[in-house]
């Protein structure tokens, strides 16, 4: 990816789409929902998230180290307690997310389907 992006995306809150399109619909169908709502089911870092698609996809040659972006990030929280003390409950994981994102992006032709020479140094089958 392009190295001037990772500062921007060294730490953030994330919700997957269709968390958020049934946390809208639970909301706009609950007669108690009033005012603004935060959708946020996860907080990651860019390491984390990294560290993440390098052990679900090793064909790609996912960083784990970034140039001025320290180890020991912190996070910075968003909290969902409204919606969900209104009984809302998020169903898709972190890794729900970018396991579907990669999968999408294969389909739509964005990332290959598979890679001739792994950067891990595994051979394709």
């Amino acid at each position: 990816g392009n190295e001037a992006h990772y500062s921007i995306i060294k730490q953030g809150q994330y919700v997957h789409l269709d968390d958020l399109c049934l946390a809208h619909i639970f909301l706009f169908e609950n007669p108690k929902a009033q005012g603004r709502y935060i959708c946020c089911s996860h907080e990651a870092t860019i390491h984390e998230v990294a560290k993440l698609i390098k052990e679900k996809h090793p064909e790609f040659n996912v960083p784990t180290k970034f140039n001025g972006i320290s180890d020991e990030l912190e996070i910075i929280k968003f909290c969902s307690k409204k919606i969900t003390d209104l009984g809302f409950k998020f169903k898709y994981s972190l890794e729900d997310m970018f396991t579907e994102a990669v999968e999408t992006c294969r389909e739509k032709g964005l990332l290959p389907k598979a890679v001739e020479n792994p950067a891990n140094g595994t051979k394709k089958e």
